[in-house]
């Protein structure tokens, strides 16, 4: 064999200046896609080979390749890979702008940590956290495919004590000579509130309460928490809700404060339904039944009440509506009759309707009777028949029915109707389903 031949034989091998090599040479990227891919090389080689790949900007041959490898195979690459991407990745300066190169990386761990084992999960978690909270947080949360509140969605409550900590040192910075502060972003508030821990809810909470070192800081930090656990776009999947329990207590407290903005007690009820059953029944039903309150806030926390507890929120979000207050039966269909029916559960919804038969409140009486007629099943309409006419006495007026009247001729306006018209009414409709299942 001649030199030349043993120096080309040389150049195909892949060792670790050769893998350097190919990332200059036209044939470069199949031998790194080759190496990778060969189950024979030793790990080291083949993260190498991934390593420069990734650097190429071909990240999806490198997936496409971790999804067939075996997984103790996987597991001994991306153990080699990871600290490889992570020196690529790893940015000098807490002020410095993460290079192309380095942002490519940091996406790389990302895209990667789905194959990782827990040990190593963890080690490309510690990666990502370090290298979103070393610096300015935001610059980096916006660089590369792969956003911030992306990267710590997922890596979840272990990113929080990093997290917070960046936060607070914006917060609690000195004034400038010149009196000015630090801005707080808003962005930097959705990124502690995406790591769904109950400490980041603590704290996102606690700054609710620091109007004093920015106005717009209370609204900004309640908006990072409904964005991250009720409403996060297509951006990642919502927060849990069980970081929100420990803290049920005070967000519904908050709720009641009247001095809030509509926006934020919004804010607020849509978090304490997020919470899930049964904390967010109980955090929400004095919300329904506190009589100062503005009628659409009632409203509002009777709907959620609702959609997050279903059927098991009927009976107390019923008896708390206030019964000294006026009642339209288009917003009581809105709120309450019609989204029971779409639980699709009549049965379940029934029984409880059932027991408001029986509640002192007319309120919830009415809203079972109305319930039992809109959600009959043939097979009990009968009972149900005999149960709603025993309130056929009833001579409650229901005050507010036919909604606000007062605009319109006294000619034109409707009769109030009886709670013992409604139940009549409704009986009737339940013996005619009845005797329409025994004809059939």
């Amino acid at each position: 064999m001649s030199a030349a031949t043993a120096l080309c034989g040389g150049c195909e091998q892949p060792t670790h200046d050769n893998i350097d090599h190919w990332l200059r040479t036209a044939r470069g990227p199949d031998k790194l896609r080759e190496a990778l891919a060969d189950s024979t090389l030793a790990a080291d080689l083949r993260a190498h080979a991934a390593q420069n790949l990734i650097a190429r900007n071909e990240l999806a041959d490198v997936v496409a390749t971790f999804e067939a490898m075996a997984g103790p195979e996987r597991a001994s690459v991306l153990a080699v890979l990871a600290p490889r991407l992570w020196a690529d990745a790893r940015i000098s300066g807490a002020l410095t702008k993460p290079t192309a190169e380095q942002t490519e990386a940091k996406d790389a761990l990302f895209e990667l940590r789905r194959f990782a084992e827990a040990a190593e999960c963890e080690l490309i978690d510690g990666y990502l956290i370090d290298w979103l909270t070393g610096g300015y947080y935001v610059g980096r949360a916006r660089a590369g495919r792969v956003l911030g509140p992306t990267i710590l969605r997922a890596v979840g409550p272990a990113a929080s004590p990093k997290m917070q900590t960046a936060v607070a040192a914006v917060v609690d910075a000195p004034a400038r000579a010149d009196g000015s502060r630090l801005a707080i972003e808003g962005e930097l508030l959705v990124g502690l509130a995406a790591t769904g821990s109950p400490e980041a809810v603590g704290y996102l909470l606690e700054l609710v309460d620091r109007g004093d070192r920015d106005p717009e800081l209370p609204q900004r930090a309640m908006r990072a928490l409904y964005t991250a656990f009720v409403d996060p776009g297509q951006r990642f999947p919502p927060a849990p809700g069980q970081a929100l329990v420990p803290h049920l207590g005070a967000l519904s407290a908050r709720a009641l404060d009247r001095d809030l903005s509509t926006a934020m007690q919004d804010d607020l009820i849509a978090l304490i339904a997020a919470a899930g059953p049964p904390g967010c029944i109980t955090a929400l039903v004095p919300l329904v039944g506190a009589r100062r309150q503005p009628e659409m806030v009632r409203w509002v926390s009777a709907n959620a009440a609702l959609r997050c507890g279903r059927a098991q929120a009927l009976v107390p979000v019923a008896e708390a509506l206030p019964p000294q207050a006026e009642y339209d039966a288009g917003k009581l269909a809105g709120v309450i009759w019609e989204p029971m029916e779409a639980l699709a559960e009549p049965e379940v919804v029934a029984a409880q309707a059932r027991l408001l038969l029986g509640s002192e409140s007319w309120v919830a009486r009415v809203i079972g009777v109305e319930l039992l007629g809109r959600v009959a099943a043939p097979g009990s309409a009968a009972e149900d028949a005999q149960r709603v006419r025993a309130l056929g006495r009833d001579r409650t007026v229901l005050r507010g029915w036919w909604g606000d009247q007062r605009d319109l001729p006294r000619a034109q306006r409707r009769p109030l109707p009886r709670l013992g018209d409604r139940a009549r009414d409704v009986a009737d409709r339940l013996d005619r389903l009845a005797k329409s299942r025994r004809k059939t």
